[in-house]
């Protein structure tokens, strides 16, 4: 296992920034998140290469648009195409977990590649 880095994800789909911070009342309804994110990296402008959950994470998942990763509509599948992010890490010998409440992002859909483990709750 890699130890010289630690890595956290967190995908929270169709969330925006006013619904965890509350400017008005300069509080935070997420203080764990907050914690993380205070000591990595925080993006604040950020945008979706789909409008919806399945391409949406494939993109990036792969790190490619949905034409190219090919997840969409009328394809409900993130194929074994492309590398996904786990796969890498999982290459330069990191720890990889997942943990997933949404439907689409799952093993079903092709989600679960390149994680040592996934839950699915």
């Amino acid at each position: 296992m890699n130890s010289s880095l630690n890595i956290v994800l967190i995908v929270m789909d169709t969330v925006r920034a006013a619904d965890i911070f509350q400017p008005q009342t300069q509080s935070c309804i997420t203080p764990a998140i907050s914690t993380i994110a205070d000591g990595g990296i925080r993006f604040e402008q950020a945008v979706t290469t789909a409008p919806w959950t399945l391409p949406s994470h494939a993109s990036l998942f792969t790190g490619s648009y949905p034409s190219k990763h090919g997840a969409h509509a009328g394809h409900k599948q993130l194929g074994p195409g492309l590398k996904t992010l786990a796969e890498v890490f999982t290459d330069a010998n990191y720890e990889t977990v997942a943990v997933s409440n949404n439907t689409w992002i799952s093993e079903e859909f092709g989600f679960a590649r390149g994680f040592e483990t996934f839950y699915k709750t």
